[in-house]
């Protein structure tokens, strides 16, 4: 019978593969079998133990993966995992140390942790990425060139590659506010810098202080003054999604007013009050 570890790795070698790694074993290793190689069982460096899946693409190593047995919760896993990435024996090649790409796994969940963002941090994933993709991240990373000074001594250079797409969202360009006859008011001007600082501060979830700023910009869009667009807001999107494509004008016209009810002493029509009237004798 197989033990719920067994299943995990059972259920990543199948991932794995999915995703064009080639899984080895680490006795039978090659790790010019495939552009991606996923070696099991991998010894570190000595205090870091052994790495579950080291992975390799066009010939280095780029990574490693945690397995969990299915049902283990993987929120805290990421410092053992870490502890893999930074284990790598000096003599092997190695893309960069530590190695930059972390999975945690229990092949039903996995966590991924981007380590050539600025600052890392693990985020789920529906499955592990293909080799291809990691060597193109591979490519941001810095390159570094020999100069010569002319006096005999040797210079390093680092050529700065294009960042992260997490690294860009930091060092986003000035805010055109104005272009032609065009001006953006000022409650979109508020809410575009609040979620662009959102998004450089690493935010999952980047909402710029949004109840105001939205209602802000319904009430310049429809000219209308706020306790007017809160009535409006509040009522409207009643109608179907058959409707979603109806002009900005019907969508946001009143809620009609709810059918009539009964009510104690009132009967409807063709009804006996006697009958229909609650508490009647």
């Amino acid at each position: 019978m197989t033990t719920p570890e067994q299943q995990a790795r059972a259920e990543i070698d199948r991932l794995l593969a999915a995703a064009g790694w080639a899984v080895q074993d680490y006795r039978a290793a090659d790790i010019h079998a495939a552009r991606g190689v996923a070696i099991r069982e991998f010894p570190l460096a000595p205090g870091h133990g052994f790495a579950d899946y080291l992975l390799y693409v066009d010939g280095k190593a780029c990574g490693v993966v945690e397995a969990k047995k299915q049902g283990a919760t993987l929120t805290g896993v990421e410092v053992q995992s870490g502890r893999y990435a930074q284990g790598l024996p000096a003599n092997l090649p190695a893309w960069q140390r530590p190695l930059p790409f972390v999975y945690e796994s229990t092949g039903t969940e996995t966590h991924f942790t981007q380590g050539l963002d600025p600052a890392p941090r693990a985020r789920n994933v529906f499955a592990f990425h293909r080799p291809a993709l990691l060597a193109e991240w591979l490519k941001l990373l810095p390159l570094t060139t020999t100069l010569s000074t002319g006096s005999g001594a040797a210079a390093l250079a680092v050529n700065a590659p294009p960042q992260t797409f997490l690294a860009r969202l930091q060092q986003m360009p000035e805010l055109v506010t104005e272009w032609g006859d065009f001006k953006l008011w000022p409650a979109q001007v508020t809410a575009v810098r609040n979620l662009e600082a959102s998004l450089a501060a690493n935010k999952p979830r980047a909402d710029p202080d949004g109840h105001r700023q939205r209602q802000d910009l319904h009430r310049h869009r429809l000219h209308l003054p706020p306790d007017q667009v809160r009535r409006r807001a509040a009522t409207a999107c009643w109608r179907p999604k058959a409707a979603a494509t109806a002009s900005r004008k019907t969508m946001c016209s009143p809620r009609p007013p709810p059918p009539r009810r009964w009510c104690w002493g009132a009967a409807p029509t063709g009804a006996s009050s006697g009958r229909m009237r609650r508490g009647g004798r």
